[in-house]
């Protein structure tokens, strides 16, 4: 698994513990530990009901009240997330591909001299900053 994936996984893990504060109490108590807790985290999902017991009841009642701004801040959140090169790198390489296929298609597709060829260069031309 590549560094910037367990990085990524490690810090939506931290965002989960910071929502179910209780499980921090678990811990400490000696009750849990924390590589159980990871473990059905990954396994189990943030959203399966076995969760609701150690969420804060302040931070239930705020994103239960505010559904559609909970929404936007997950996405805000993944947003923050992204790296942007490596999506930039991404959409070059999607572009490659593309032109690829289309040069592909233009050599092997039967030649008719009523159609006229239209000559692309880059379907999506995405500039380098």
């Amino acid at each position: 698994m590549p560094k910037s994936d367990k990085q990524a996984m490690i810090e939506e893990f931290k965002e989960f513990i910071r929502l179910h504060p209780k499980l921090i109490e678990e811990v400490r108590k000696g009750e849990k530990k924390w590589k159980d807790i990871f473990e059905d985290w990954r396994l189990l999902g943030s959203q399966d009901p076995i969760w609701d017991k150690y969420k804060d009841e302040k931070e239930s009642k705020r994103s239960s009240s505010n559904g559609k701004s909970s929404l936007w801040t997950s996405l805000l959140t993944t947003f923050q997330k992204m790296d942007v090169d490596q999506v930039n790198e991404n959409l070059y390489k999607m572009n490659d591909a593309i032109s690829s296929i289309q040069e592909l298609i233009q050599k092997f597709s039967p030649k008719h001299p009523q159609t006229r060829k239209i000559q692309r260069e880059n379907p999506f031309l995405f500039r380098k900053d």
